[in-house]
C-alpha cells in the first residue's frame, strides 16, 4: 500500500474538480514537507502537469507557477489562484484559495507544523507549537504595510468564497473585496 502522493499530487485536489460537484472554492493546505521543512509548491505544480496529460472530465485547474522558482513568494502568504478565468471559458474551475503551512513564519519561530508521518508521540509544548503555528499561517494572511498580519485576511477569504456566486449574477467586485483581489490574486 502507498499514499496518494507517489505522483507528487500530495493536496489531493482532483476529486474537488469533478464538474458535477460545482465546487465554487477550494482551500488548499499545502502541508507537505518539501524541503527545509516548508511547502515549495511541488503539489500544486504536480496536479497541473497531470491536468494537462488527463485534460477531460474534470473542470478546469486554475493555473499555478510551473516551476518552484514561480512558487517563491507565494508561500509565505496566502494566494489565489483562478481569479480571472478566461472569457472563452463558459465554466471555469473553482478558485484555489492557496495556503502554504509551514512557510518560514515571519515572526522568525521555526517550522513546527511539518514533521514526519514516522513520529507518533509528540509532547505537550510541541503540539501547543503546531497548534498556535498552524493558526498564525491560517489567520495572518499577507504583510501589509510592515505588519505581520492583515486586518482584513477574513474579509479578503470570505471574497473568495464567494466570488464565484457573484460572477454568476453578474456582480462586479467592489471595495474591499476588489482591494483583497488585488492584494492575494496570481495571475499567469
Amino acid at each position: 500500500m502507498c499514499d496518494g502522493g507517489e505522483d507528487g499530487q500530495v493536496t489531493p485536489l482532483q476529486p474537488m474538480l469533478v464538474p458535477d460537484r460545482k465546487i465554487d472554492v477550494i482551500i488548499a493546505i499545502d502541508a507537505v514537507d518539501d524541503g527545509g521543512g516548508f511547502a515549495h509548491g511541488t503539489s500544486l505544480i504536480a496536479t497541473q502537469q497531470c491536468m494537462q496529460i488527463f485534460p477531460g472530465g474534470l473542470a478546469a485547474f486554475s493555473a499555478v507557477p510551473t516551476t518552484l522558482e514561480g512558487f517563491a513568494n507565494l508561500t509565505t502568504q496566502p494566494t489565489f489562484f483562478g481569479c480571472t478565468p478566461s472569457q472563452e471559458q463558459s465554466a471555469p474551475g473553482p478558485m484555489l484559495v492557496y495556503i502554504a503551512n509551514g512557510a518560514p513564519p515571519r515572526d522568525g519561530s521555526p517550522p513546527l507544523t511539518n514533521t514526519s508521518t514516522g513520529q507518533f508521540i509528540y509532547t505537550e509544548p510541541e503540539l501547543q507549537g503546531m497548534l498556535t503555528q498552524t493558526f498564525v499561517v491560517a489567520t495572518q494572511g499577507a504583510e501589509v504595510d510592515g505588519a505581520l498580519e492583515d486586518p482584513e485576511w477574513a474579509v479578503c477569504l470570505a471574497c473568495a468564497v464567494v466570488d464565484r456566486a457573484r460572477a454568476r449574477q453578474r456582480l462586479p467586485r467592489n471595495g474591499v473585496c476588489a482591494t483583497c483581489f488585488a492584494r492575494y490574486c496570481w495571475e499567469a
